[in-house]
């Protein structure tokens, strides 16, 4: 009897509705900086079995699916996945980020087909915006301090993307970067990407990213499954794995002031004809839009208080 055919990424959206359950996403409001997450994530799928990775060790974890439901093995049969006929770490398979010179790396930023932490993915279709952010912000870990303990002060710039070598390959979108040595942080990565162990997530601005839901644009939001249409690249992010760093979830979209701020911090002019742009949305989402970006108001304000206070109170450190 044939074997009945299914389609991939229904298993997959199935495979990580499933998941979820398990371990939910945060609950937040949109916010201009990035929040902490620091759940097991799915790094692959197979037809049996998922990689699932938690605290920056790999576990084979198996499934299978009774009728249209898809049932995980308990924690208790999850097996460290370290070396298999049919899945080898990324360590040694595949790098998003390999050491090519004196303090320089080639960097995998938008990697097609792969889905993230999300269920969200880009592809060859998405479009990155690449003549308006030709050099993205090098930044390290979105903003977060090192251990992922609290924000840095300001984002720390810890290199430069290379005019002229943002470039798209087969595998996705490489961008080379310069790393500046005069940097603590820039030296850790360095020093991680020799070892193969860099994590790098790209960040975009909310009100240029959409999602392409069952071939509807919509505005971005985190958390929801599906394709990424656009996502114009404005910063790349880099971090050493371990030292209690968060785990990348291949993209993060951040609220255009922080954006600005950061290229401001950076020495960078910002591309004026961005500040305006929208993206046609069909009509579908304009009152949604409206109401969203007055939420995001609110909790922007609420966070530079939080902040604030935090300060005030030494909370941060």
């Amino acid at each position: 009897m044939a074997r009945k055919s299914f389609n991939l990424q229904d298993r997959e959206y199935q495979i990580q509705e499933e998941f979820e359950k398990l371990y939910p996403p945060p609950t937040y409001e949109p916010a201009p900086m990035p929040v902490m997450d620091d759940r097991p994530w799915i790094c692959d799928t197979f037809d049996d079995f998922i990689i699932v990775c938690d605290k920056g060790i790999n576990y084979r974890v198996p499934y299978t699916i009774n009728g249209e439901k898809v049932e995980l093995a308990p924690r208790s049969e999850w097996k460290e996945a370290i070396s298999t006929r049919m899945w080898t770490p990324v360590k040694s398979a595949f790098l998003a980020v390999k050491a090519v010179g004196d303090w320089e790396l080639d960097v995998l930023a938008i990697p097609f087909g792969s889905m993230d932490s999300d269920g969200q993915w880009f592809d060859d279709r998405t479009d990155i915006m690449p003549d308006a952010f030709q050099t993205p912000l090098v930044v390290y870990q979105h903003g977060i301090a090192q251990g992922a303990r609290a924000l840095d002060e300001k984002p720390i710039i810890v290199g430069k993307s290379i005019s002229g070598t943002l470039k798209k390959m087969v595998d996705g979108w490489h961008v080379r970067v310069v790393l500046d040595k005069t940097i603590k942080h820039a030296k850790d990565i360095m020093d991680a990407a020799r070892k193969g162990l860099v994590a790098v997530s790209s960040g975009s601005i909310s009100h240029l990213a959409r999602l392409d839901i069952g071939g509807k644009m919509i505005q971005y939001e985190k958390n929801k499954p599906g394709r990424i249409s656009v996502w114009a690249l404005a910063e790349i992010s880099l971090w050493e794995k371990g030292n209690g760093n968060v785990q990348p979830a291949n993209q993060f979209a951040v609220a255009l002031p922080a954006m600005k701020a950061m290229y401001r911090d950076a020495g960078i002019p910002f591309p004026a004809d961005l500040l305006s742009k929208s993206i046609d949305t069909h009509g579908g989402a304009d009152a949604e839009e409206v109401k969203r970006r007055a939420k995001v108001k609110q909790v922007q304000a609420k966070a530079k208080q939080t902040l604030q206070q935090l300060r005030k109170t030494g909370g941060m450190k």
